[in-house]
C-alpha cells in the first residue's frame, strides 16, 4: 500500500511538473515598438472651376492611417488648412501632417495617404452655404518614413 501512495504521488509531482512547462509555452514576450515620428506637408496648387464665392474659404485636409501587422493597431491621423478662395482660378493651400506612431513592424508597414478640398468652409453654427463643393482622392502608399523624416507632397486637384 505504501508503495502505491509513493508511486500515486510521484506521478502526480510529474504531471503537475509536466503541465506547468506548458503553461510556460503559451506566454509570449511582450511586443517591442519603435517610435516614427515626422511630418507630412502637402502643398495644393487648387484650380477653381466651381461657383464659390470670393470671400468663402478653401479647406486641405490630409489623411494617414498605417496598419501595424505587429500589433494590429490601426492608426488614423488627419490634419488641415484653408484659405480664402480670392479671385484668381488658382488657390496655394498647404496641409501639415505630423505623426508620432509606436511600430512594431514600421519596416514594413505601409502608410495609406489621402486628401479632401472642400469649399465652402463652415465654422459655428447657422445655415448651410451652397454650392458645396467636396473633392477626394488618394494620394497613394508608401512605407513608413524613417524616423525624423518630413515627407513632401504637392498636390494640382481641381474643384
Amino acid at each position: 500500500m505504501r508503495n502505491r501512495l509513493s508511486l500515486w504521488i510521484l506521478l502526480c509531482l510529474v504531471c503537475l511538473a509536466g503541465v506547468n512547462s506548458l503553461w510556460g509555452q503559451d506566454a509570449q514576450a511582450p511586443v517591442t515598438t519603435v517610435t516614427y515620428a515626422g511630418k507630412f506637408v502637402v502643398k495644393f496648387t487648387i484650380t477653381v472651376n466651381s461657383a464659390i464665392a470670393a470671400t468663402n474659404k478653401i479647406a486641405c485636409t490630409v489623411s494617414a492611417s498605417v496598419l501595424d501587422a505587429g500589433t494590429a493597431n490601426n492608426i488614423n491621423e488627419t490634419a488641415g488648412n484653408s484659405v480664402v478662395r480670392g479671385s484668381g482660378s488658382t488657390v496655394v493651400c498647404t496641409a501639415t501632417l505630423p505623426y508620432s506612431w509606436s511600430l512594431a513592424t514600421g519596416t514594413i508597414d505601409k502608410v495609406n495617404l489621402s486628401y479632401i478640398i472642400q469649399a465652402p468652409v463652415l465654422v459655428g453654427t447657422g445655415g448651410s452655404a451652397y454650392p458645396i463643393r467636396l473633392s477626394g482622392q488618394s494620394i497613394g502608399s508608401i512605407s513608413v518614413p524613417a524616423n525624423g523624416t518630413t515627407t513632401n507632397y504637392s498636390l494640382t486637384p481641381t474643384i
